[in-house]
C-alpha cells in the first residue's frame, strides 16, 4: 500500500463535503422544527379554546347557583309563612280559610313550575 500525498484540493474538497453534510443535517432539523411548532401552535389553540369554554362554564354554573339560592331562599320564606299560618290556624275565619287555600295552591302551582323549569324535583306533598 502506498501512502497517497493530500494537497488543498483534496482538503478543500473534505471540508465542501462536510459543510454539505451539515448544511443537510441543519436543513432536516430545521424542517422538523417548523413540523414541531406548527403542532404546538395547533395545540396552544386548542388549549385556550377549552380555556375559554371552562371559564364560560364557570359563569354558567355560578349562575345557576345564585338562582338555586335564590330559590332556596324563598321556599324557606313560605315554609316559615306556613308555619306561621298553621299555628294561626284555629283562629282563622272561613273565608279566611278560603283565601289561604287558594294562596297555597298558588304556591304550589308555582313551586311545580319552578321544578319543571330547573329539574329539582318536589317533595312529596
Amino acid at each position: 500500500m502506498t501512502k497517497r500525498d493530500t494537497n488543498l484540493d483534496d482538503i478543500a474538497e473534505a471540508i465542501q463535503g462536510l459543510a454539505t453534510l451539515v448544511d443537510d443535517r441543519f436543513e432536516q432539523v430545521d424542517r422538523r422544527f417548523e413540523q414541531v411548532d406548527h403542532r404546538f401552535e395547533a395545540i396552544e389553540s386548542e388549549l385556550h379554546g377549552i380555556r375559554q369554554e371552562q371559564r364560560e362554564m364557570s359563569e354558567w354554573l355560578e349562575r345557576i347557583d345564585n338562582r338555586i339560592l335564590g330559590i332556596e331562599t324563598d321556599i324557606k320564606e313560605i315554609y316559615d309563612r306556613i308555619i306561621a299560618l298553621e299555628k294561626k290556624a284555629p283562629h282563622l275565619t272561613r273565608s279566611e280559610h278560603e283565601e289561604l287555600a287558594a294562596k297555597l295552591e298558588a304556591v304550589i302551582a308555582w313551586a311545580q313550575n319552578v321544578s319543571q323549569k330547573t329539574g329539582v324535583p318536589l317533595p312529596k306533598l
